[in-house]
Formats: C-alpha cells, structure tokens, sequence
C-alpha cells in the first residue's frame, strides 16, 4: 500500500527491524489488530505521527489498543484471514499453494469481497470503519488477482508443472470456492506456512517425464509438451475452458508455448528484482524448435542428454529432409520449392547454431541449486536467444561471474578455483560458502575470527584438486567463441575460411580471465625484462610488496607497472590480497 501497511505473518519468520512483534500472552484480539490498523481512525493517527510518509515503528507503538473490542469480533477476522489464505493457496509460486486450479472469471475477486465483508463486520462492534483507501487498493488488488488466477495461462502453467514433473497430477484438482462450513471460526491466524506447496511432486514419486525432465516442442515426439499438456488436462477433465481464454487447438497451444509462455512464466515466478524461472526454454532465435527443462531436476548430464537425445538427432532429421528436398527440387526449382528450400535451410542453420551453442556450455556447467537460478542460468546466455531480456541479465551474470562477482558461488569454484580459493582466506563468507572455514579462518580467545596463516603449498594443493584441465579446456573455448547473434531473427552464417575464427570478435569477458590464451597474450605484450625486474622487486619482500615498494625499487614508471602486473596476475606469477591502496603483492607458488 502506499499507506501504512500490516499485516499477519505466521510463526516461522525472519523479522527486520521494523517489525512489531506483540507478546505471546497479548490475546484473541491480535485477530483484529491488522484491520483495527487499517480502519481510517488509526490510519489518521499513524499519519499524523509520521514524517514524510515514514511509516516507522514508533508511532504504532505509541497507539491505544481496542482490545476489548476486537477480541469480541475473533469469528469474523478469523473468517477473514482464512479466505485470504484461501486465496494464496491458488498462487503456484506460494508455498502455500493447494494445487486448486482453473478458477473461473469473478471467483477469486468474490473471495476477496467476502473477506472485506467480514473485516468490515468486526469493525463494526469497535467503532472502526475500514479507511477508503485501504478498500480502494484491496479492490484493485482483488481484481488483478482475479485476473492472473482465473486466466487460461495460470492452468496451463500448471499443466506445464505436472508435464515437467514439478506437480503430482493425483493432487491438482478443479477451483472449488469455500463456503462458510468450510471456513473454520477458530483459525490459526498465526500458525507456520507450510514448507513446501501440498501437491509438489514427492521425491521418487512417478512422474509424467522420466528423471532428466526434459520435454521438447516437436510434434510427433514422444517428449513433444503439447502431447503432454493435454494429457494433464485430461486427466484433471478441464480441458474445456471459456471462448475468451486462450484457443486449446493444437496449433494455438503450440504457438503460446512456443512463443509467449517462457515471458510469462518469468514475469509469474519474479518478485520484486528477483527472477527465479523453474522451467527453462533453451531455443532457436526464432523459436521455431525449443527444449524445456525442469530447474529442480538439473544435473550435469542434463545439457549431454539434450544433445544426445533431443537436439541431435532433431539435426539429422532435418539435414536429411533438406538434402531431399534439394534433390527433389533440381536444378530448376519452381518459385515454391525455392520458398521451401529457403525456410528448410534457415531452419537447419538454427539448429546447427543451437547444437554448437550447447556443445560448447555442456562440459562445463555444474548446475548447484544453492548457487540460485539465475547464477545455474547465466553459463546458458547463448541459448536463449528467443527472449532477449532475460538473455540480458544472464549474459550480465556470466560477465559478473567471469569478474569474480559471485566467488561465493559452487558455480565459481568449479570453473575457476585458482581465484577462488585464495580468496577463501581472506573473506571468511567465501570460506563458509565452499566448505573452508576451518582451514582458513580460527575463532580467537575473544570470540573474533582470526585468518590462519596457510602456507602456500597448502593452497596449491587445494587449487590442483578442484581443477580438472578438460574443464579449464572448455571454457577457453568458450570464452574464446564468437558472440552469437542475438534476437528473433538470425543471419545465415556465411561460409567461414579455415583458420579465420581467430580473428573475429571474442565473448571473452574482460578483467580476470586466466585462461592459458589470455595469459599467454598478456606475457607477449609485456617486455620479459620488466616482468623478471617486478618480480624480482615483488619477491624481495616475504610479507607482501605495495605497488610504491616495487615502482620507488625498479624505477620503472606507473604504466609500465600497469602492463607489467596485469601480465604477472594473469598467468599465476603473482597474486595479490587487499583492494586498492591496502593491494599487496606476492609472488605465484611456482615462483615462491
């Protein structure tokens, strides 16, 4: 709201500080502290008491409590705070949710009205009445609900969780709104929100997919998601919905899930600046052939099966229909054959390009699902060139990853753990987060972490047993690759020189790249003899040498300083700890 706002929480949270929280021994008329808030007497107050629209603790605190009053209204407000409940369990992004789908147009919004009209009934005996503004936004409220739950795309994304394996088909079930039996007078306001949402599919449970969940739009497939969405559908015996919503034709169905579902799924599972999408749309620009993957049932091996069982294979078919239809067109094709031979080779250029873009990610993405969507996602930017927004912040957080952004992420160690673990000995949450707390940090005698010394050896030795010299190979490759085109159209390749890909434009991410190609450019950019003397500056000093140390001791100028430590820092010669004006230097293991 854009006025003050309360509201109840159940028993397992995490307060901030400007969170009131009411004594246990406090009563039933905490039912109707919310709305005793939100009445236009208190909110009058609350105003009055607060400076340029800061709503702070302070002032609510100062103010009188109708406790008598409210705890005689305990049915109403219980009513109240049961159908708002009832309607966050239609939400799926909520843990709360029921698996109640398909609501019809009105059904959600009359929930809403319902629970008003109770909250107003226990207002009446405290001589509160509900503030014009409040009730204005919980209407506005309640009919953009209303809109987003009784939608054909909030079925079909349900329908697309039980086809991927996120929901038990056995648990979703038709909307029912409650009645008054169903409402239980002496609700819990505050109880525990469940911890996970009722029908999410057990672990082991059978599921539509097998374990890789991986679904593909292609029809005649035995994965094809359409096929498998309309057998959801079936099963729950809702297929038919309104002539308003969404057309369920085949061709319909196809072309929203092709084109516009993965948007909308985003835009659903994204809250505030976080987007956490669980079903994943790797496709061609144009999204004429896309695969879909469930986040939860990502592994290693997930990228290899895509490939090996979806992609190509898919290639293959396709290449052949292309060498057929060439053949069967001649050497003088009519205009409709050249219309059909044009459209068949564009496609098969989309799908060599999106073989190639996976083939190159696969042997090195760890997917670690502590490590959050959108870090699991950014190795992924190339493939999803259909949706240019959220291939932005992807690309975005591979560049930040690349930099060092996120060191406290699985993600970073795997793929670059000369950077990482050094780090863990000096910021301990990095140290935590990868498993190295105790062997880089000590809790003192006054009960404040101190950093171990290590020796040098040590680390090294922890560096060689997280680095795996195929893994390092690939994601040279990888960086090293051409910016793929992006958007809904796609240009066909030209035919490429043998020896020319060296020369076009490189995805490397600047900064701290340590692959062995940049470290070797770096090297031959810097003159041998200014290396050897920063170095033999550098280790003249055991505990560590600034960057004033090595210039005043060389005599070498700030540029040359500059060339010089990139290159060093670059191929491993030397490490650095500290930021800025606290930078120390020291020499790499294989030069200590």
């Amino acid at each position: 709201m854009r006025n003050s706002n309360c509201r109840h929480c159940g028993k397992v949270i995490v307060a901030g500080h400007g969170v009131i929280i009411p004594r246990g021994d406090a009563g039933q008329w905490l039912y109707g502290l919310a709305p005793a808030l939100a009445s236009d007497r208190y909110q009058s107050l609350i105003e009055a008491h607060s400076t340029f629209g800061n709503y702070s603790i302070g002032p609510v605190k100062k103010l009188p409590v109708p406790a008598s009053e409210l705890s005689g209204a305990v049915t109403p407000f219980a009513r109240a705070f049961a159908l708002v409940d009832w309607i966050e369990a239609l939400d799926e992004t909520s843990r709360s949710f029921s698996g109640s789908i398909a609501a019809s147009d009105g059904q959600v919004a009359d929930l809403w009205n319902r629970a008003l009209a109770e909250i107003e009934c226990g207002l009446v005996g405290s001589g509160l009445e509900l503030d014009q503004r409040v009730r204005a936004e919980i209407a506005a409220g309640a009919l953009a609900t209303d809109a987003l739950l009784s939608s054909s795309s909030t079925l079909l994304s349900a329908a697309v969780g039980a086809a991927l394996g996120r929901w038990d088909v056995g648990k979703l079930r038709a909307f029912d709104a409650p009645s008054v039996d169903t409402l239980p007078p002496d609700r819990a306001a505050f109880a525990a929100h469940p911890t996970a949402p009722y029908p999410l599919l057990a672990s082991g449970a059978a599921s539509v997919l097998p374990a890789d969940a991986v679904a593909v739009l292609d029809r005649g497939h035995s994965r094809d998601l359409v096929s498998l969405v309309y057998a959801v559908l079936r099963a729950l015996e809702i297929e038919e919905r309104p002539a308003d919503s969404v057309v369920l034709d085949e061709g319909s169905l196809r072309g929203w899930l092709s084109r516009e579902f993965f948007a909308e799924h985003i835009a659903r599972y994204s809250k505030s600046r976080r987007k956490a999408p669980v079903y994943w749309q790797v496709a061609t620009p144009t999204a004429s052939y896309s695969v879909w993957i469930y986040y939860h049932r990502l592994t290693a091996d997930t990228l290899y099966c895509v490939l090996s069982d979806f992609v190509g294979p898919k290639l293959k078919h396709e290449e052949r229909r292309l060498a057929n239809l060439s053949h069967d067109a001649g050497p003088n094709p009519a205009a409709s054959q050249r219309e059909e031979l044009a459209a068949q080779e564009h496609f098969v250029s989309e799908l060599r390009a999106l073989h190639e873009d996976i083939a190159l990610v696969a042997p090195i993405w760890k997917p670690d699902l502590n490590d959050g969507v959108i870090i699991n996602f950014a190795p992924l930017w190339r493939l999803v060139p259909h949706h240019r927004a959220w291939q932005k912040d992807c690309k975005s957080t591979w560049d930040k990853l690349c930099n060092g952004g996120y060191d406290w992420a699985h993600l970073a160690m795997h793929l670059w753990p000369e950077r990482v673990v050094p780090k863990c000995s000096r910021d301990r949450s990095i140290a935590i987060a990868h498993g190295l707390e105790d062997v880089f940090w000590h809790e003192d005698s006054n009960g404040k972490w101190q950093p171990r010394k290590v020796a040098q050896d040590d680390i090294d030795k922890l560096v060689r047993e997280r680095t795996s010299a195929a893994v390092k190979d690939a994601l040279n490759s990888l960086l090293d690759a051409p910016v793929p085109a992006t958007g809904r159209t796609r240009r066909k390749k030209a035919p490429r020189a043998k020896g020319t890909r060296k020369n076009r434009a490189s995805a490397r991410p600047r900064a701290a790249a340590t692959s062995a190609s940049s470290s070797s450019r770096a090297t031959a950019a810097a003159d041998v003899e200014l290396l050897s003397k920063v170095k033999e500056a550098i280790g003249a000093n055991g505990d560590g040498t600034s960057k004033a140390d090595v210039i005043d001791a060389t005599g070498i100028s700030a540029s040359e300083w500059n060339k010089a430590i990139k290159a060093l820092l670059a191929d491993g010669s030397v490490t650095q700890t500290g930021e800025r004006r606290g930078a120390r230097y020291h020499l790499g293991g294989g030069d200590a």
